[in-house]
């Protein structure tokens, strides 16, 4: 996001030390568990559960299926990520519109907001696998996710909107580390894209007035600012 609102409150938001932007470890790391952080609809607590519970998103959206590792996140809190976030693609379950990404170039002047969800492995697997479309497999393996500088990225799967899971440093907590996904920006660029639809945008407001507790910045005027700055964004020409 640019401009003074910007300055004034995510710049204001954003403590390195505070939230873990920084991948340096003061002590020994336990990574079967790891923060996923949410950016787009998914800051609604009630849609991000449906991927650990089973349920549609909207009425036309594709059922997803009950997590068998667990159904509910261990710790939920607000998380940002240095990255601008922006809208692509065309989404049948989101009445064809479009839905949200980040661009994996990092940026001073731009951050999002997120939601971080404290998930065991193979709750984050099947996130990962319900985010692009429910079938195949996912390639994720905690290992040394704590070390990984952020902005650094792995593909999950061969194919699918949301395969390149990105590195965040550690998470709010500063033990385990957190992650998110995207899309890859080259392969975003090739496809035809429409506004989001107003049920999707509706679900991203709902869950920044609940962070409202941690975020007291998250006025109406500034959800209305902060999405408006979204719709207006697209990266262009290729990847470095």
């Amino acid at each position: 996001m640019q401009g003074d609102w910007n300055h004034r409150g995510l710049y204001r938001w954003l403590n390195c030390d505070e939230w873990g932007l920084s991948c340096e470890k003061d002590s020994v790391m336990q990574e079967d568990r790891v923060w996923y952080v949410g950016y787009g609809s998914n800051l609604y607590l009630h849609r991000f559960l449906l991927y650990l519970k089973g349920g549609r998103a909207t009425r036309v959206a594709r059922p997803h299926s009950p997590c068998q590792a667990g159904r509910a996140p261990e710790d939920i809190r607000s998380f940002p990520l240095p990255f601008r976030l922006f809208f692509a693609c065309e989404s049948p379950n989101w009445y064809g519109g479009g839905v949200a990404f980040i661009d994996t170039e990092r940026g001073n002047q731009f951050l999002t907001y997120g939601r971080a969800y404290l998930l065991e492995l193979p709750q984050l697997r099947h996130v990962a696998l319900e985010e692009n479309g429910g079938k195949g497999v996912i390639d994720i393996e905690a290992g040394n996710l704590s070390e990984r500088p952020v902005g650094y990225y792995h593909d999950v799967r061969d194919n699918g909107w949301y395969k390149r899971m990105v590195c965040c440093g550690l998470g709010p907590d500063g033990r385990y580390p957190a992650v998110t996904l995207t899309g890859v920006r080259d392969e975003l660029l090739r496809l035809p894209r429409r506004p989001p639809h107003r049920s999707y945008l509706d679900r991203i407001r709902k869950g920044l007035r609940e962070m409202r507790g941690e975020r007291p910045e998250l006025t109406n005027l500034a959800i209305r600012a902060y999405l408006r700055e979204a719709r207006s964004a697209f990266p262009r020409g290729k990847a470095p």
